[in-house]
């Protein structure tokens, strides 16, 4: 136990640290607050709350074994006494008050979680009544949480929602479950979704491999995989801008001559001539069949047609 002086205004702890100290206040006044950043403080003044001489703070997280949740801050010049959590629990042997005092606040915030916890039970049950409950399926894949989605379907399988959907599911991506991610492995689950309706599933679970993976091989194999669903599903405008993505991000991947010459082809499709005929150009610096080159060829040369002459109006 030790006697800690502060000034108006001092920083007794900020959110975030460690601190396995208790702190009574002997004298003056604290105020803690809950904020936003390390820098940027609430004013909500629900986020605050101001302590007095005889109050304790600082024992949850301690109690709870937690980083500070909290920022503690003088709000006049303030004595307190600190103890580290090995000396306090005698001292509150002898100091009952203070005891029932802290067994009250703990006891009011497990009720607190209680309810909380009865609360997003509750929107659980009412997220399953309503059908939601694939929505949250897709979330956990797309943050690569597999684990928490297979619990999704064994859940929808309780109670009784879309069973043969989560039957299946849980058959498709129980590959998912071993460790590690491969070429394999993305081939093996790309080949088990072939309806395009259930496209945005895989899209979700390539996305949430996306997010595991760290050998640039297996993201341009995952990058491609989400390219060629986009063409799939009909979105044009994504499908380009992620062909021209990959063009930027990898230049020398295996997989960049099907993109150069899906590029070509959208930006014939859309009239932009002139940018199809630079992916054209570019394209005779890659290593061609006979049948690529001459497709390239041909390429080049119609696209040199349909660019509008110097005076004429490109339509489209």
């Amino acid at each position: 136990m030790r006697t800690f002086r502060i000034n108006k205004g001092g920083i007794i702890y900020f959110e975030n640290t460690v601190d396995n100290n208790v702190y009574v206040i002997r004298k003056g006044k604290v105020e803690i607050i809950r904020t936003n950043t390390l820098f940027l403080v609430d004013n909500n003044l629900k986020n605050r709350k101001r302590l007095k001489e005889g109050d304790v703070f600082g024992f949850e997280e301690v109690f709870f074994n937690l980083t500070r949740g909290e920022r503690a801050i003088a709000l006049e010049n303030t004595e307190l006494i600190v103890f580290p959590i090995t000396d306090f629990s005698a001292f509150m042997e002898k100091n009952i008050t203070i005891g029932e005092k802290m067994i009250n606040s703990l006891a009011g915030k497990i009720r607190k979680l209680n309810n909380k916890i009865k609360e997003i039970s509750n929107r659980t049950e009412c997220i399953m009544e309503h059908g939601k409950i694939k929505d949250i399926y897709i979330y956990f894949l797309k943050q690569g949480e597999y684990k928490k989605a297979q619990q999704i379907l064994e859940r929808m399988i309780v109670k009784e929602s879309d069973v043969e959907f989560a039957i299946k599911e849980k058959d498709r991506i129980s590959i998912l479950q071993s460790l590690g991610i491969s070429v394999e492995k993305i081939d093996a689950i790309v080949s088990k979704y072939k309806d395009n309706e259930e496209l945005n599933i895989l899209l979700a679970i390539l996305e949430g491999m996306k997010i595991k993976v760290v050998a640039e091989e297996l993201h341009e194999k995952i990058f491609f995989e989400m390219i060629k669903i986009k063409k799939k599903i009909g979105k044009d405008d994504e499908y380009l801008n992620r062909l021209k993505e990959f063009l930027e991000e990898f230049p020398y991947s295996d997989y960049i001559k099907d993109v150069m010459f899906d590029l070509i082809e959208e930006y014939d499709k859309r009239k932009r001539f002139p940018e199809a005929l630079s992916i054209a150009n570019k394209l005779t610096d890659e290593e061609l069949t006979n049948e690529e080159i001459e497709k390239t060829k041909k390429n080049i040369e119609k696209l040199k047609h349909d660019i509008p002459k110097e005076g004429e109006e490109n339509v489209g």
